[in-house]
């Protein structure tokens, strides 16, 4: 009965030991950089509840390309063009895109009734962002549509709806969060790009790619529930609005408004989760390389080692 014991005590002992040497996947430390804005809305969530995440939230897409060459990174949260760009101008890219969570949340915003993107043929129209997503949206649909419009090109979104709510500008190009923001100030009529993306290619299944998550390599195995964890965030986006923001802004102090406004902002952020991603990036970056800023995305469309496979 003695040596039983010392026997079990032995077990418990070395099996202690044992579970003491492992570190459970969970468990360890995940590091991430997002832009701040539509990314780090959705984000705070899952990094708070998932704990033991280093983040950086930033603004613009310097530190995001030195994130990329350095790889270091775990996780990067990027513009899809970009992570296309950096892999195609660093043959030791080590990331790969596992989904875009945020997609087109682009809209018009102005003074004038507007119904349709047409009527905005001879108009003056403010658009942020000249050559990114936002410009090569907007010179899309007026390709499309063969219209003229005037435009001034400004630096950000802030500088857009500034714009607009000092009247120096009628009508511009805007985004969510700030359009929110913009609609908690004053009366616009507003017109999502998103719906007229759709009837240009014809189909309203295909959506324009903004912000995706690009996961190191190295770390996709202790990184896999945290994707996992993001991933039904955005799919039940709708059932935890408060929780989203309220998180959101415990990590990012550039989300200093009201939280009401950022529940509002919830509903035309357009987190989602496609099945048919690859489609929707490559018509985008067809139609960027037809406008003749294929640079902006490597100059080809991304082969099979840009996406991660499960």
């Amino acid at each position: 009965m003695k040596l039983k014991k010392i026997f079990v005590g032995l077990l418990s002992l070395l099996t202690i030991i044992s579970l003491g040497g492992c570190v459970k996947k969970d468990d360890e430390e995940i590091s991430l950089i997002t832009p701040t804005g539509t990314p780090s809305l959705i984000l705070g969530k899952s990094i708070t509840e998932r704990g033991n995440v280093k983040y950086d939230i930033v603004q613009g897409p310097d530190a995001l390309k030195a994130a990329f060459i350095k790889g270091e990174k775990d996780i990067i949260v990027a513009p899809v063009n970009l992570g296309a760009l950096m892999k195609a101008s660093n043959e030791s890219f080590s990331y790969r895109m596992v989904y875009t969570i945020v997609w087109c949340n682009y809209y018009i915003a102005s003074n004038d009734s507007i119904t349709s993107f047409s009527e905005l043929d001879g108009k003056d129209v403010v658009v942020f962002g000249q050559n990114s997503t936002p410009d090569i949206i907007f010179r899309s649909l007026v390709s499309y549509y063969d219209i003229a419009p005037t435009v001034t090109y400004v630096s950000s979104v802030a500088e857009a709806n500034g714009m607009l709510l000092s009247n120096k500008a009628h009508t511009i190009v805007t985004a969510e969060p700030a359009l929110s923001v913009l609609l908690s100030r004053g009366t616009y009529n507003v017109l999502p790009l998103k719906d007229e993306w759709g009837k240009m290619v014809g189909n309203n299944e295909i959506d324009v790619p903004q912000a995706a998550i690009f996961v190191n390599i190295e770390a996709e195995d202790k990184c896999k529930s945290f994707l996992d964890r993001i991933k039904n965030d955005i799919e039940n986006v709708k059932s935890n609005k408060d929780t989203i923001v309220r998180d959101a802004k415990s990590i990012d102090s550039n989300l200093t408004s009201q939280d009401s406004i950022y529940i509002d902002a919830l509903e035309r952020c357009n987190y989602k989760i496609c099945d048919n991603q690859k489609q929707s990036i490559e018509l985008y970056f067809n139609k960027v390389i037809e406008l003749g800023l294929g640079k902006t995305v490597g100059g080809k469309l991304p082969d099979e080692t840009f996406y991660y496979s499960k």
